[in-house]
């Protein structure tokens, strides 16, 4: 907490923004955008492995939290005069405290950049960000580093299985249905964990919310996975404008799905990880068949 008093001294309004700004680049939906453009416009083998470090270890942080239930550092100091967070981005700070989820992303999204990708204009930024990012948060008063080097461990550990096995795996018969069933049961203990803590009155709803998303988008995206590798096989390329428009009309269908369930999700647990694994499937399964099936993308040769 000290570390945290620390930087609440030298806080600025500029530097609030700012650091408001960074913290945005560490949430899942950045995340996720950034992973369906490399998916859809780049390379289907990256994007994968990206996504599945940043799934599995997005899983495990969000499990953490609903079995730790550690509170955010403002609870822990009710005394505002001793400590605040920054009241600016205070709705960004859902959910518990421990691990952060922001360091879990940016570790697993910068780190795999780096491992990926070796262009200086990917490194540079990525190298930065990877710091930043949790970094941010601490500023901004969300997060003890010990929050921050639980959820950046977690996210470390995790490429490394990633990067191991993913190359080894990806190619074999019978390597996605592996991989999709890993994925798809390890978002089943999170999803009926996370229930069970609800429905036994450990937890209220919103504070599982997060757990419950993440579980509904990886049981999306392991469908979607299995399914594109078994029956679609698209291609990346196209022009710069195929590439813009299905990138835009895969997010503008995810945003309307979203919106179209986001009254009954807010009410029931299940609604809301049917809202995210519907999101899922259609981002990663369904918005590139259609494309496919209307020429904005081709099968692979």
């Amino acid at each position: 907490m000290q570390f945290l008093q620390l930087l609440m001294k030298i806080r600025t309004p500029v530097m609030d923004y700012f650091m408001l700004g960074v913290s945005w680049l560490g949430t899942p939906f950045f995340a996720a955008g950034l992973i369906l453009w490399i998916y859809l416009n780049v390379s289907k083998k990256t994007a994968c492995g990206i996504g599945i470090s940043f799934l599995l270890s997005c899983m495990i942080c969000q499990g953490i939290k609903v079995l730790v239930r550690m509170p955010r550092p403002w609870i822990l100091e009710p005394d505002r005069t001793v400590f605040s967070p920054a009241e600016i981005a205070l709705h960004t700070a859902t959910g518990y405290s421990f691990p952060s989820i922001h360091a879990q992303t940016a570790a697993c999204i910068c780190e795999s950049l780096l491992h990926y990708n070796k262009k200086k204009a990917v490194t540079v930024p990525s190298a930065i960000l990877l710091f930043l990012i949790p970094f941010s948060r601490m500023y901004l008063g969300f997060h003890t580093p010990f929050d921050i080097i639980a959820g950046f461990a977690a996210a470390t550990a995790v490429n490394l299985l990633v990067w191991h096995f993913w190359p080894r795996v990806s190619n074999k018969t019978g390597g996605d249905g592996a991989i999709a069933f890993f994925i798809a049961g390890l978002a089943c203990v999170l999803f009926f964990m996370s229930l069970a803590l609800y429905r036994n009155g450990t937890v209220e709803l919103h504070l599982i919310k997060d757990a419950m998303q993440t579980a509904g988008i990886a049981a999306g995206f392991a469908a979607a996975f299995y399914i594109e590798r078994r029956f679609i096989r698209f291609s990346t390329g196209g022009t710069r404008v195929q590439k813009l428009l299905r990138f835009a009309i895969a997010l503008a269908g995810f945003f309307i799905i979203s919106f179209l369930t986001k009254i009954i999700s807010d009410t029931s647990a299940v609604l809301a990880v049917l809202r995210y694994l519907i999101g899922g499937l259609w981002l990663f399964g369904a918005a590139p068949f259609v494309f496919v099936r209307t020429g904005l993308m081709k099968k692979e040769s």
